[in-house]
């Protein structure tokens, strides 16, 4: 039988004749389709009632070889990979806590985190990651002596190579290396110094949305100097005699004009040498003697011609001409010291250099030899 021809029908059944078409009536069929709509417009409703609310975000640094990321400062052996991890916080309707983030285990502020409470991102809303190092305003400051000693600024960098994925490769690599003379070279080092990192999450409905419905931030430059113990970083240090030097690279260097000061402004920077937070040439010199187990007095200086030097000479040792005094880093030219070899130098802001580029013409350079080689350890 061919169905009625008319305004709608269905296949149903019949008790006297089973299974027939019959007519509709188009105002049945209205009634249907609305009730769909409403109750998926309800169910939709209902979700994003019970659905969990964002209510912090935060960075997880997990470092290579280790199945833990964690949230918080972590120091690494220089040339360490490591990788970053956005972690959003939420809360349940129960009034519970989640959080949304690729890493498989966490550690948030040294509390480990119940793998149950984990999973990637799988909201209604299209979130859009944007990554940040927080760095310091400017990598040298020289403080007049009728200045007071302030507190260190700090600014977040975009970093657009990292991508915009939940979880990315980091770098410890300070933004002002790219604008240094030479920064090719030194990017071929192992990579080591003090960096702190900062994400940011923006929801939207729609892709073709302008205005986000929430962002979020992890902790940013308004946080320091106050939570430096606590913030996101990744030290990468040189082992033995270079550990000192090597991990105050990144930051921003204070130094006070020549002249009396107080005692307590000397004390300060020593502080936020020890924090992290900045650091001072006379400081860091101040760690590296200590660690030798030395004084300033101690140290045997010997004249040498750089080319004409003795082989000696190993990463680690002083040489200075005056007042600017650095650590040798790395032999790249011929045995013993010479122009082409690298040095870690704090004259204005940390870099690392050639000798050649620090000590330019003739003449003699003082070099010592580190104690703590000398002692064979």
């Amino acid at each position: 039988m061919r169905p009625p021809i008319g305004p709608a029908w269905v296949l149903a059944f019949d008790c006297d004749r089973g299974l027939a078409v019959r007519d509709v009536k188009p105002i049945w069929i209205a009634v249907a389709l609305f009730a769909v709509v409403a109750v998926f417009f309800l169910l939709t409703r209902v979700s994003e009632k019970v659905a969990p609310v964002p209510v912090a975000l935060w960075v997880a640094i997990q470092p290579e070889g280790e199945d833990v990321a964690r949230v918080g400062p972590v120091e690494l052996p220089a040339g360490t990979g490591f990788r970053l991890h956005a972690v959003m916080e939420a809360e349940t309707f129960r009034g519970g806590r989640i959080y949304y983030t690729e890493a498989k285990r966490l550690d948030l502020l040294g509390e480990p985190v119940s793998s149950e409470l984990l999973r990637p991102w799988s909201g209604r809303l299209e979130a859009r990651i944007l990554w940040f190092t927080v760095e310091g305003s400017t990598p040298f400051r020289q403080v007049p002596l009728d200045e007071e000693l302030t507190a260190p600024r700090f600014q977040g960098i975009f970093q657009p190579d990292w991508g915009r994925a939940w979880s990315v490769i980091g770098d410890v690599r300070p933004t002002v290396e790219n604008f240094l003379p030479g920064a090719d070279q030194v990017r071929r080092t192992k990579r080591f110094g003090t960096q702190r990192f900062q994400v940011r999450i923006e929801l939207f409905r729609r892709k073709k949305d302008l205005t986000p419905e929430l962002r979020l931030a992890s902790w940013g430059s308004e946080e320091l100097p106050g939570r430096a113990a606590e913030f996101p970083a990744v030290t990468a240090v040189l082992p033995g005699v270079l550990e000192a030097p090597s991990r105050i690279f990144g930051l921003q260097q204070l130094e006070l004009e020549s002249g009396s000061q107080s005692a307590s402004t000397g004390k300060q920077l020593v502080s936020w040498t020890d924090e992290l937070i900045a650091f001072s040439r006379i400081a860091v010199l101040g760690k590296w003697l200590t660690a030798q187990g030395v004084s300033w007095e101690d140290l045997a200086w010997e004249a040498v011609e750089l080319g004409v030097s003795p082989a000696a000479a190993q990463p680690g040792d002083l040489l200075r001409v005056g007042r600017r005094v650095v650590w040798l880093l790395e032999d790249r030219g011929a045995a013993g010291l010479d122009d082409e070899d690298w040095c870690l130098d704090l004259e204005r802001g940390a870099r690392v250099e050639r000798l050649g580029d620090v000590f330019v013409g003739e003449g003699l350079v003082d070099w010592a030899r580190a104690p703590g080689l000398r002692r064979g350890t």
